[in-house]
């Protein structure tokens, strides 16, 4: 109730790497948080001024080697039958293997929306690129048609046609895939 430590569980010696004896007695606090513990939590930690019977916060705490650990803290208030403090329990399980999981998955999304942001912009290149000759060798075939297009035999204007068609049909492939890159970004 005082804030001193009464008694520690194996759990805790086996996750902290201190003995009962280096602690029980002492503020609940020392030696367990350090430069990166967060402020806040820490001070409701160590004064206990939380607003509920229950208080539950994810914090960084420190093993006695200096190790640095992500510990699930779960705290309760526990009242006799006229409803005066007793004590408080503690509870911490290790997260921080969860923790650095959800580290990387944030890196790996931050690298994934840079990667896409490429691509897009990538895309958008390529298909501007592929576009403007596509135009071309459709202009040109055209100019040709109509400058010429009577002088041809009936074989070479089978295969003007031809080459306009695979024009189009190039240029539909290059629009999908633009509007497949957009499609695929606003999902």
């Amino acid at each position: 109730r005082d804030g001193k430590v009464e008694w520690v569980n194996d759990g805790f010696t086996r996750l902290m790497g201190y003995n009962p004896e280096e602690v029980t007695g002492k503020p609940a606090g020392d030696n367990l948080f350090g430069p990166k513990s967060d402020p806040v939590n820490r001070h409701l930690l160590e004064s206990r001024e939380f607003a509920t019977n229950n208080f539950s916060a994810e914090i960084i705490k420190y093993r006695k080697s200096g190790e640095l650990i992500w510990v699930q803290e779960n705290v309760t208030r526990i009242r006799d039958e006229e409803e005066n403090l007793i004590k408080y329990i503690f509870i911490e399980s290790d997260i921080t293997d969860r923790k650095k999981s959800e580290e990387r998955m944030a890196e790996y999304l931050k690298n994934l929306e840079k990667t896409n942001k490429e691509l897009d912009k990538f895309a958008y290149v390529v298909s501007h690129d592929l576009k403007a000759p596509l135009r071309a060798i459709g202009n040109l075939t055209g100019w040709i048609e109509e400058d010429a297009g009577h002088l041809l035999p009936e074989e070479v204007r089978k295969n003007f046609n031809l080459i306009k068609e695979r024009v189009v049909r190039m240029e539909a492939l290059i629009n999908g895939i633009l509007d497949y890159s957009k499609v695929a970004k606003k999902n």
